[in-house]
């Protein structure tokens, strides 16, 4: 027998939950090592210290007190996770507002010259507001979606897909070949 399993047969014994061919093998184990006998001398010292202690009762209020922190924490985790999809959601919004704005301030002061390059540019503008506002709704049903949610894994998934949903919006709408321009028109 090993010395590891020696222990934790005294351990058994002290606690009588021995067979009688473990406790036979116990002392064999403990006639031939020296550090077992000891180790089992200072177990039945250490056991014998504890005979007749009663422990503690805990309090009635414990348990209340144990729920109190464990909703009080749920609550902060629930704040906090608001505080987060609110921050991603003003960060995704004004993404789809400023970097639209950003990329069309050039094409704009040049299209304002000709009264029909406006009414086109007027169109695309409508076409914009349609795709602005799907994605408004989709960003809304994500935000819901994330939070329901219980895990942050899903919470970066769907930041990631928003992020990439408006990435792919700004370069629709940024590309040159989106809009065509007659300039025989006018």
């Amino acid at each position: 027998m090993q010395c590891r399993r020696a222990s934790e047969l005294m351990s058994a014994s002290l606690d009588d939950r021995l067979t009688e061919e473990e406790e036979q093998a116990l002392r064999h184990h403990m006639v031939g090592c020296a550090r077992c006998r000891s180790e089992w001398c200072w177990m039945r010292r250490a056991d014998a210290l504890f005979q007749g202690v009663t422990l503690a009762t805990p309090s009635p209020l414990l348990a209340g007190a144990i729920m109190a922190r464990i909703q009080r924490r749920a609550a902060w985790m629930a704040g906090l996770r608001g505080g987060i999809i609110l921050f991603l959601g003003v960060g995704i919004l004004l993404g789809m507002v400023f970097v639209p704005m950003t990329a069309l301030s050039g094409p704009v002061a040049t299209v304002s010259n000709s009264p029909a390059t406006v009414s086109v540019v007027i169109g695309v503008i409508v076409r914009i507001a349609g795709v602005f506002s799907a994605l408004l709704g989709a960003t809304y049903l994500v935000l819901r979606a994330v939070a329901s949610s219980p895990g942050i894994v899903a919470l970066v998934a769907y930041a990631i897909g928003a992020a990439a949903l408006v990435l792919w919006w700004v370069r629709l709408v940024a590309s040159p070949a989106a809009v065509t321009i007659d300039s025989r028109a006018g």
